[in-house]
């Protein structure tokens, strides 16, 4: 099952839309972005600090505003039990730069759980590895960027982009891996221990695979 998850922050047009089977969730404001995108909500999770009252005609989870998680991070604590396999976050950036970070921490703990999760910006796409390998389509255009989580990054290969890295080390304090770019090759990134954050041009929807 994949999971859609729709914040409050900067909306975007989305390239992948929800299909049958899929799990929609509205963050908080993200009710209104989903209006705005034609999408209909399977449920809505907030504590309505952007909202002035809750939605009607859509089931409802209703969140203290004083909690230790954000209401996106809650969106995917329930996508997580509904059983979903992969997350497509959108308006999860942009506007206050905290909860972007925040939201990008969800996105790393998600693929520490063996999860696919990628984020959405303008122009911009992101996606977390955790000793795994993305695989980019040859006809990949723009940017891309490569940054440890959590800690250090070990043998960490980046092969078919404009420069390349064999088992180096990624550390969160020194960002090696930043303005890389697709060349029209293949692109490949592993880690063999450790997290990485990826970050790359938005190609129409085109997203990496993950192994």
């Amino acid at each position: 099952m994949r999971c859609f998850i729709f914040g409050a922050g900067v909306r975007t047009r989305p390239n992948i839309l929800p299909e049958k089977g899929d799990l929609v969730i509205a963050a908080d404001g993200g009710y209104e972005y989903c209006l705005e995108a034609g999408v209909k909500p399977d449920l809505f999770i907030g504590d309505l600090d952007s909202l002035e009252s809750a939605p009607e005609g859509v089931e409802k989870l209703i969140l203290p505003v004083v909690k230790d998680v954000t209401d996106s991070y809650a969106a995917a604590e329930k996508g997580l039990k509904e059983g979903a396999s992969e997350f497509y976050f959108y308006g999860c950036a942009g506007g206050r730069p905290d909860h972007t970070f925040a939201n990008l921490s969800t996105l790393a703990a998600l693929s520490e759980k063996g999860k696919k999760a990628f984020m959405f910006f303008e122009g911009h796409a992101a996606t977390a590895i955790t000793g795994k390998k993305a695989v980019f389509q040859s006809d990949m255009k723009g940017g891309l960027s490569v940054f440890a989580w959590g800690g250090d990054a070990e043998n960490v290969n980046i092969n078919g982009a404009k420069y390349v890295l064999s088992n180096g080390r990624l550390s969160p304090s020194f960002p090696l891996g930043v303005s890389n770019s697709f060349v029209g090759e293949s692109a490949e990134i592993s880690v063999g221990k450790g997290t990485l954050l990826i970050f790359f041009s938005e190609n129409g929807g085109v997203l990496p695979e993950i192994y």
